[in-house]
């Protein structure tokens, strides 16, 4: 599946149409139809820009994966961030 039939199909599925993402992301409606029907390829931070703004990730829409869901992250347990302790240099 090509990038613009992938950016269809999250389209459709979030209900959202070419207009509403082009003014979202802001960028010309005609440019995102081009990358829907595939005649232009994005640039990377607009690519980027789609991607957070349907909440897919790049690699789903440029053919990577098919996971096309930004999986969530674990909450972290409670406590010191990511078991780093701190230490108060200027201590006497």
């Amino acid at each position: 599946m090509e990038f613009g039939e992938r950016l269809l199909l999250v389209l459709k599925e979030r209900e959202i149409t070419q207009r509403e993402l082009a003014e979202k992301i802001n960028i010309n409606e005609t440019a995102l139809s081009r990358y829907v029907n595939g005649s232009r390829k994005p640039r990377m931070d607009i690519l980027v820009n789609i991607a957070r703004a349907l909440n897919v990730s790049v690699e789903y829409l440029t053919g990577e994966t098919r996971a096309h869901r930004i999986p969530r992250r674990e909450p972290r347990p409670p406590g010191p961030a990511s078991g780093i302790r701190w230490q108060n240099r200027y201590h006497c």
